[in-house]
């Protein structure tokens, strides 16, 4: 069943289980891991090896879903908590609140400030 509803095309099961295997490190580790390269280490796999496999898959590549998994997150924290985005990029790893900034205005178009301001209103 989550084969047909992810997946374009067919997987082997043991390419399958790496691609579930990727995800569920993600989930575990987004705050302190951001390059696939970590998550080859924690798999005992090269970076090339799941990068080659997710673009079989067609859909997004490793980076994206780690990107992807930390805006997710940023967004959730400036909706729902009342830290500053200094605060929150400290939680999601980031080591200098300009580089939070940065990704998440490269990712969201806006900068979290304004994104908090725009959608505060909307999420209670």
């Amino acid at each position: 069943m989550a084969r047909k509803q992810l997946f374009n095309k067919k997987l082997p099961e043991k390419e399958l289980e790496l691609v579930r295997q990727f995800n569920v490190l993600v989930e575990e580790n987004f705050k302190t891991h951001r390059q696939v390269a970590d998550y080859a280490a924690l798999m005992n796999r090269s970076p090339k090896t799941i990068s080659k496999i997710f673009a079989q898959q067609g859909d997004k590549r490793p980076l994206e879903i780690i990107h992807d998994r930390l805006i997710l997150e940023a967004k959730r924290l400036l909706l729902y908590t009342d830290r500053s985005s200094k605060e929150i990029g400290w939680q999601l790893g980031f080591e200098d609140p300009s580089l939070f900034n940065r990704f998440f205005k490269t990712h969201m178009k806006i900068p979290p400030r304004e994104f908090r301001e725009k959608y505060v209103q909307y999420s209670f």
